[in-house]
């Protein structure tokens, strides 16, 4: 499926914009965009879906590790929300 198919354009992008404005939260909105990418990416070539999963299970990974402060770069940075 290209961005300029039929396919893309009259049935692909209105479900995916429809939906989520329907959806109520932004973890919901998420979950939805990366299923319907997953979709997207693997409806030209199913092995996509592999890739993308990996990448999504290693930026997750690495966004929680930065998030609680476990990463050595994080720590060598100067913590700058406590005063003195």
């Amino acid at each position: 499926m290209l961005f300029n198919s039929i396919e893309f354009l009259f049935v692909f992008l209105p479900i995916t914009y429809l939906v989520f404005w329907a959806l109520s939260t932004a973890r919901a909105r998420y979950v939805w965009l990366a299923l319907t990418g997953y979709v997207f990416y693997s409806y030209w070539n199913p092995w996509f879906t592999l890739l993308m999963l990996f990448s999504t299970l290693v930026s997750y990974t690495a966004g929680l590790d930065a998030a609680l402060g476990r990463h050595a770069a994080a720590k060598a940075l100067p913590d700058h929300t406590r005063d003195g």
